[in-house]
């Protein structure tokens, strides 16, 4: 079985009888990738294609067990899949294309053809379409949109709703003194970060340029959002921040070449010196000289790292014992 564990890394293998996962792809710093998703045998049982995505190669790929890096077919940033016995399908915009693929010689054929066009695109860049072992293709056109609705849920477990009305709303952010929430909402042009006021009942767009801004944080001050600048949710990009009254452009915080690959800021400390940052699969920390301390950096997956009031712990969850517990990393002395 070829699968993948997360979405920031590389594939593993593991027999279908059970055991350990060892490693089926590795991710390539040099170019910039960031995911291996979406693996499929081909006939012989040795040979697998699967999608790359980053900020440097993307698209289908072919490899063998075995063998932890891969050959490109074909680019593209959404789901790809094998059709029996001769077929690649993949999306080009929402275009669903096709080619012919030498199972032998491992390489496309000829020229790709459209099938259907507007098929819908799907969260994490997944696609909307899906073919059967026997070539029987299914698809829905049309892009979805989401509609999200907030509440309050209270301790008890009561739930409230939030005067603002549903829409294609996530990560919802409340500000430190509880009067706003920051809020990634989808327009026309993308995802942007927003910021709702509850007590005026007014939303505001706080960013207009870029591909994608995601995973907003505020400052312990309430002044400013840090967050995530990006292709989509999962991909490589800049950590920014802006005003969070909408008084100024958003400003670069961290830009790739600093800490490359998937970068989220989760928490500030409470003196706002110290900023936590999910990388990959470990947790860092970003000091106020702009020196990034490894904090949590084994081989488990460490994310969601969040400061203490007192600023002396750092909560955060691991799957090193194979659950998901969180945990709590202590003696946060300042840096």
């Amino acid at each position: 079985i070829v699968f993948a564990p997360s979405i920031d890394g590389g594939l593993q293998q593991v027999s279908a009888a059970g055991g350990t996962p060892a490693p089926a792809t590795v991710l390539d710093p040099a170019i910039k990738e960031t995911s291996h998703r979406w693996p499929q045998f081909l006939p012989d049982g040795e040979h697998f294609v699967y999608v790359i995505l980053g900020s440097g190669a993307t698209g289908v790929f072919v490899t063998s067990l075995g063998s932890t890096t891969g050959t490109s077919l074909v680019s593209t940033n959404t789901w790809a899949t094998f059709a029996p016995p001769d077929t690649v399908l993949f999306l080009r915009g929402t275009t669903l294309m096709r080619q012919p693929f030498d199972t032998a010689g491992l390489r496309l054929t000829g020229d790709p053809a459209p099938v259907a066009e507007d098929v819908g695109v799907l969260g994490a860049n997944a696609a909307a379409f899906s073919v059967s072992h026997t070539g029987v293709l299914v698809f829905s056109t049309g892009q979805a949109t989401i509609n999200r609705r907030f509440v309050w849920v209270d301790r008890r477990g009561g739930v409230t709703p939030v005067a603002l009305a549903p829409g294609a709303y996530n990560s919802p952010a409340l500000s430190p003194d509880g009067q706003q929430v920051a809020l990634v909402g989808r327009d026309a042009t993308g995802e942007h970060l927003w910021v709702y006021d509850l007590a005026r009942g007014t939303l505001g767009k706080r960013t207009f340029d870029g591909p994608g801004d995601n995973f907003p944080t505020w400052s312990r001050d309430g002044r400013f959002l840090t967050f995530t600048r990006g292709p989509s949710p999962g991909f490589v990009g800049s950590l920014m921040r802006v005003r969070a009254d909408g008084s100024g452009p958003a400003e670069l915080l961290v830009a790739e070449p600093q800490l490359p690959g998937l970068k989220i800021a989760t928490s500030w400390s409470p003196d706002g010196r110290l900023l936590a940052i999910q990388s990959g699969r470990d947790v860092v920390v970003h000091d106020a000289e702009g020196v990034f301390h490894p904090t949590l950096t084994t081989s488990a997956y460490e994310r969601e790292g969040r400061f203490a009031p007192d600023g002396r712990w750092l909560a955060y969850r691991s799957d090193e014992t194979g659950r998901d517990p969180v945990r709590l990393d202590g003696g946060m002395e300042p840096v």
